[in-house]
């Protein structure tokens, strides 16, 4: 630990580690679910996947809960249909290893056999905040080799400056994933700008200072 220098140790909590207990007791009737059905299957995630994923007699969905701690817009939405789809596939039982409580909107909603609990809150919230459906997004993310939020905010400021009606929006802040390919990652959201030629002049703008932008409109996620 770099504050009080205990020493850590990594133990993994993924399907490896999963894998690697249920192997030690179940031996070969455990296998990986993209590797062909078997007693006991593992896979990250049955969402997305479908029918390929057949039914169980017996699901165990084991922290979900990642999805609230990344700063996506849609992370709520995500952690329902996470705890929601696995409960599909169970003939039997389904056991959900979670750290949030009954009360928690889209657990209650499982618990209730009523998806419609969490829909009608998750649109309430998105309409009050002004997020999709209810309002555009668009993320700027910008790429350089050492790049700090107060470069990002001069320039950016400098774009403003030059525009007639300012924009709503949120930063600039360190992405989630703050760096990629050695180049640190710096955001900004804008909401509902439809300027395209403004657009093209912040590129121009990042390009000659030597800032890769990467403009994504109604973003699938923020990270």
């Amino acid at each position: 630990c770099p504050v009080c220098e205990t020493k850590l140790e990594e133990t993994g909590f993924g399907t490896e580690k999963v894998m690697e207990q249920l192997k030690k007791m179940f031996g070969g009737e455990v296998s990986y679910l993209e590797e062909g059905k078997n007693r006991i299957n593992i896979t990250a995630t049955v969402v997305g996947k479908g029918f390929y994923a057949g039914r169980y007699d017996f699901v165990i969905n084991l922290s979900p809960d990642y999805h609230l701690f990344l700063p996506d817009l849609r992370g709520e939405e995500n952690f329902f249909r996470a705890v929601a789809f696995p409960y599909l596939k169970a003939r039997r039982e389904y056991l959900l290893f979670t750290d949030q409580d009954r009360e928690s909107l889209p657990i209650k909603a499982l618990l209730l056999k009523k998806p419609e609990v969490f829909y009608r809150a998750e649109l309430e919230s998105r309409k009050k905040a002004g997020l999709p459906p209810f309002g555009r997004l668009i993320l700027l993310t910008f790429e350089k080799k050492n790049l700090t939020v107060e470069t990002v905010e001069n320039l950016f400021n400098r774009w403003l400056e030059e525009l007639e009606e300012k924009p709503d929006y949120e930063g600039p802040f360190y992405a989630f994933l703050s760096k990629m390919r050695d180049r640190e990652r710096v955001q900004v959201i804008l909401k509902n700008f439809d300027r395209r030629e403004e657009l093209v002049r912040l590129f121009n703008l990042s390009s000659k200072k030597g800032i890769k932008l990467i403009i994504d409109i109604d973003p699938k996620q923020i990270r």
